[in-house]
């Protein structure tokens, strides 16, 4: 039965555009350069996208767990509270088609969000489609200093990247679980400014060896089987880690399909020193 399902949610090419569209059009509102760009789809066994009732009761409910599984002082797609931050119902053109969303932090062009940030500002954005899309944006809490710090090379953590994958994962799993009929998870991780860029441990060892990262972008669609979302959580999270990490992959320093193992992400896990960062159990 679930292979039968599976054949059959392979996303058509109407979903898979709106998954394109939906994140250029939310990253025009989010002013940092160095960003992730991650959006997942919600699809049904018609191989199309699956409607979230009401996102902001969904969003308000999935967020009490997200603050015992994956929070770090902040997760992806966090409904604030205060009246001129709250999440707002908007809407806009995609694909010709007007979409009703709620959306997160509304950043407008100014110079609130850059690499100088403070660290607890708003720095991120994101929107939740009653259309079955999810897309976050933000700024690399990497590149995150110390008024006066010493100035170190570019660099992204393994900690960090791991956690951020895991936010966004997290809150799929979670927010499928609140919506009947889902058989497939697409998940979009767009990473930019990754230019010069060394994978460390933290903000003093470098975890693989050489130089920089040539490229400055990095995007890569993964389609998930929400049977494995559900039920194999580590493994849905190693499939959309891998292909980033295999960026760094290095000879002799590095070796990611190795490396990437459930004690390693509980070990990244635990440098956060927080209690609210964990995968989920599995039987």
């Amino acid at each position: 039965m679930r292979q039968s399902l599976a054949r059959q949610s392979k996303p058509d090419e109407r979903a898979a555009n709106l998954l394109r569209i939906a994140v250029d059009d939310t990253a025009e509102d989010f002013t940092a350069q160095t960003r992730l760009l991650a959006d997942k789809a919600f699809v049904g066994s018609d191989g199309d996208l699956v409607e979230i009732s009401n996102p902001r009761a969904v969003n308000e409910r999935v967020s009490i767990e997200m603050h015992r599984l994956a929070h770090y002082g902040w997760n992806s797609f966090l409904p604030l509270h205060v009246p001129e931050r709250a999440p707002q119902i908007r809407s806009s053109t995609l694909a010709g088609q007007e979409m009703v969303y709620l959306e997160g932090m509304r950043v407008e062009s100014t110079d609130l969000i850059s690499s100088a940030f403070d660290y607890w500002r708003i720095y991120d954005y994101w929107r939740i489609y009653e259309c079955g899309i999810g897309v976050s944006v933000e700024s690399f809490r990497d590149d995150w200093r110390r008024s006066g710090a010493e100035a170190i090379p570019p660099h992204l953590t393994a900690g960090w990247i791991l956690i951020v994958i895991h936010s966004l994962l997290a809150h799929a799993r979670l927010v499928g679980q609140e919506t009947p009929g889902v058989i497939q998870v697409v998940v979009r991780m767009d990473w930019r400014g990754l230019k010069g860029r060394m994978l460390a441990w933290d903000h003093f060892r470098h975890a693989a060896g050489g130089g920089g990262m040539a490229d400055d972008r990095f995007v890569k669609t993964i389609a998930i089987e929400w049977g494995l979302l559900r039920d194999s959580y580590f493994e849905a999270l190693r499939r959309v880690a891998l292909p980033f990490f295999r960026l760094f992959g290095a000879a002799g320093w590095f070796d990611p399909d190795e490396w990437l193992s459930r004690e390693a992400v509980d070990r990244e896990f635990s440098r956060s020193r927080m209690k609210t960062i964990k995968l989920f159990e599995e039987s």
